[in-house]
């Protein structure tokens, strides 16, 4: 019989002092947190570091139960059976910390805690409450009247668990949409017990109670006469589980979450009294004792004793010493979250599901949650639980320098009853009491964190306004994050070569800042009016490109061998710049270079080798676009433009993608904004995008990448109003260089996108 009370004790013990099953749904939006985690272990942490101190760097306590709250002390017996559920569950928990710490490394975050844990519960069945509130008969007209003859006690059961938790967690951002993470858990066990009864039934007469049925009653606790610190360092229990995580972004500002924790058990083979009880007992009344005496408390012990005797006698009772298994109550979280305002603002819904014994004890919170500033964040949240609306809760998150604190409450009484209390010298007293007090959680918690993910690249402003999140550490940035560019050619200052560019140059500069020459004269492309000079005339340009014409005979004097030519004869010299005779234009001769003269027609587009199907005067034979009038410098193709070469060689040089991927860089969108509006304006533009890499690394992985590329830049053009037409996009991977890959800058000229242009 001792050791039936003593069991009983510690697990009413366990009941009242149990540890993490329940936790804050409030603080699961408080992102300043670091903590926060232990919800989903896809959570990362703001801060690049974070120390937990010991017991106060995370410390919860949960206690409540599913049916029953101060106010039902006012309830009439009907009323109050009516509300209580069929099995009420009673738990408590607290969990605290002992050591924590986590850090960012790259887009993967590693957290460590060791947490002390109790986790319990008991569930009695709704007859427990009828046989108190209703016993087993009523008086009616002085005669005891039976009105309840069964109690069903068959749901009986309960469970504790205190360990220690050692628990190693890793997140990793796979893109910007996906976050996964995953936690291991080692369980200590130092004490744990379990009680479960399948088929207990009390019987009742008028004047006797007959309990039959069994329970079993399973527990591991040290020896209470002999506790030292070897009993907790050797563990009672072993034990296991993981939580896991994801987190999604389908839009900006919107995430989705999910998990599952504690999803484990723990096995129990140290210590181990397994009791197994089958009771038929049968308890005729008070006969013998004076029912005086035991009201004024005479005899009163001996009652207890005699009671206590005659149940053992009719207790049997088969023990062993077999380990025993339990189960850590796991618990499903799916959340939405959307902010707003520059994300100071944001509104989210967490569903929680907490699986214990088979049953399912689910609620719903809704929170909104305020961060003006990196260093404070609140949460305001109105919870749905066993059924019962109005549960308030309030969070309150901030950072000292490196001192980061929380503090959480959920279920905080809100609506209050009038209680009728007795006085004591008669009549009735009317009390306020809260009206809905089934359930109280408390999170605190004080950590240091060190450095801040909400600005990754240290520029000084907040992601969720960066519009250049990658800028290099130490460069001067704008408002919005991006780097400054004074002289506003496309180019930030951290780059540029050329910082004083005057604005009419702007579009008109290579990736240093500095005014493109794109043949090389020494006039900038912005004032070359002729920007295909060849190199032999380089010598011989004006101010603004041109080769020099000296006797203004059309002939530049690069090629002009009779540079003197008097103003009278210009209209007559051939392609060097000398005078034709008089009597050979008389005879219809063709001045080199040019259209026929007199009266020979400038297109013999008959047939033959002199067919000229689009009529520019440049036979199909030799005439790259044989359908589309062009030029002869062009090789019989419309000219391109100066400005369009500008661009086109700007975007050879200057189109970035993210390391081994084919993200865009930001930095590039500017360029590529500029070949857009020149595909809009030039229609007849059919553009192959081409993707090129060097000849580092594996060669098929070149080539699936340079596809990559190039389709990703043509899918940016579309998106932005070029017509998918206009384009198409092929990979050459390192099959094309167009300098040797045996240097870094040859390499570098190598991994490019050209813009191929054709007419027809």
């Amino acid at each position: 019989m001792k050791k039936i009370i003593l069991t009983t004790f510690l697990s009413i013990v366990l009941s009242l002092v149990g540890v993490n099953a329940q936790l804050s749904n409030t603080l699961y939006f408080l992102e300043s947190a670091p903590v926060r985690h232990q919800f989903n272990p896809a959570f990362q942490p703001l801060c690049n570091f974070y120390i937990s101190l010991p017991a106060i760097g995370n410390s919860q306590v949960s206690l409540g139960n599913n049916s029953l709250t101060v106010s039902m002390l006012d309830y009439d017996k009907t009323k109050l059976l009516n509300t209580i559920k069929p099995s009420t569950l009673i738990d408590a928990d607290i969990q605290t910390n002992l050591l924590g710490f986590g850090f960012r490394k790259g887009s993967a975050y590693w957290t460590f805690a060791a947490t002390a844990k109790m986790a319990a519960d008991i569930a009695i069945p709704n007859d427990v409450f009828r046989l108190l509130l209703n016993g087993n008969a009523e008086i009616i007209n002085g005669v005891p009247t039976l009105t309840n003859s069964t109690f069903d006690l068959s749901d009986s059961h309960g469970a504790a668990n205190g360990y220690i938790e050692a628990a190693l967690g890793y997140s990793r951002e796979l893109s910007e949409k996906w976050t996964v993470g995953v936690k291991l858990k080692y369980l200590h066990g130092f004490a744990g017990a379990k009680l479960y009864s399948s088929n207990l039934t009390l019987l009742s007469g008028i004047d006797d109670f007959t309990l039959k049925g069994n329970a079993t009653l399973s527990a591991s606790y040290p020896d209470i006469d002999n506790i030292s610190v070897k009993t907790f360092l050797k563990p009672a229990g072993i034990g296991g589980a993981i939580d896991l995580g994801a987190t999604y972004k389908p839009i900006e500002n919107l995430q989705l979450a999910a998990s599952v924790t504690d999803l484990g058990m723990m096995r129990w083979n140290s210590n181990i009294n397994n009791s197994i009880y089958s009771i038929d007992y049968q308890f005729y009344g008070l006969n013998g004792f004076n029912i005086n005496n035991i009201l004024t408390g005479v005899d009163t012990g001996n009652l207890t004793d005699s009671i206590l005797t005659d149940l053992k006698d009719h207790l049997q009772e088969t023990t062993n010493n077999k380990g025993f298994g339990s189960t850590i109550a796991p618990r499903m979280n799916a959340s939405a979250e959307y902010s707003f305002l520059n994300e100071i603002l944001s509104v989210g819904v967490l569903g929680s599901a907490k699986l214990l014994n088979k049953k399912i004890y689910p609620s719903v919170t809704a929170a909104v949650n305020v961060r003006p500033a990196n260093w404070f964040n609140m949460s305001l949240s109105y919870s749905v639980l066993n059924g019962k609306g109005g549960n308030l809760g309030a969070g309150l998150g901030f950072r000292l320098g490196f001192v980061n604190a929380f503090v959480t409450a959920d279920y905080i009484p809100m609506y209050y009853a009038n209680l009728s209390s007795p006085l004591s010298l008669g009549g009735f007293n009317i009390t306020k009491v809260p009206a809905k007090t089934d359930r109280l959680n408390l999170a605190v918690g004080v950590n240091l964190t060190f450095g801040n993910k909400q600005d990754d690249d240290k520029d000084g402003v907040k992601n969720r306004k960066d519009k250049c999140p990658d800028t290099p550490f130490g460069v001067i940035v704008t408002k919005d994050g991006c780097p400054l560019d004074t002289d506003g050619d496309g180019v930030p200052d951290y780059l540029d070569k050329c910082p004083d560019t005057p604005k009419e140059a702007k579009g008109f500069v290579d990736p240093d800042g500095c005014p493109l020459d794109t043949d090389g004269d020494g006039v900038p492309d912005f004032k070359d009016k002729c920007p295909d000079t060849p190199e032999i005339a380089w010598p011989t340009v004006d101010s603004i490109g041109c080769p020099k014409d000296t006797d203004l005979d059309k002939v530049p004097d690069y090629l002009d061998k009779c540079p003197d030519t008097p103003e009278a004869e210009r209209n007559r010299v051939d392609s060097v710049g000398c005078t034709i005779p008089l009597d050979s234009v008389a005879l219809g001769l063709k001045k080199p270079g040019t259209s026929t003269i007199g009266n020979a027609s400038a297109n013999s587009n008959i047939s033959g080798d002199n067919l000229d199907s689009d009529g520019d005067g440049i036979p199909d034979k030799i005439d790259r676009c044989p359908h589309v009038a062009g030029v002869k410098s062009n090789g019989g193709c419309p000219e391109i433009k100066k400005e369009v070469k500008v661009i086109f060689q700007k975007a050879l040089l200057g189109i970035q993608f993210e390391t081994a991927k084919y993200d865009i860089k930001p930095l590039s969108f500017v360029i590529l904004d500029h070949v857009v509006r020149v595909l809009l304006e030039n229609p007849n533009y059919m553009v192959e995008v081409q993707g090129h890499t060097d000849n580092m690394g594996d060669a098929a992985k070149n080539q699936v990448l340079s596809e990559n590329r190039a389709n990703a830049v043509k899918n940016y053009l579309i998106e932005k109003g070029v017509p998918a037409s206009q384009l198409s996009s092929n990979g050459y991977g390192p099959t094309r260089p167009v300098a040797p890959n045996t240097t870094a800058e040859g390499r570098k000229q190598n991994r490019r996108v050209e813009f191929v242009v054709s007419f027809e």
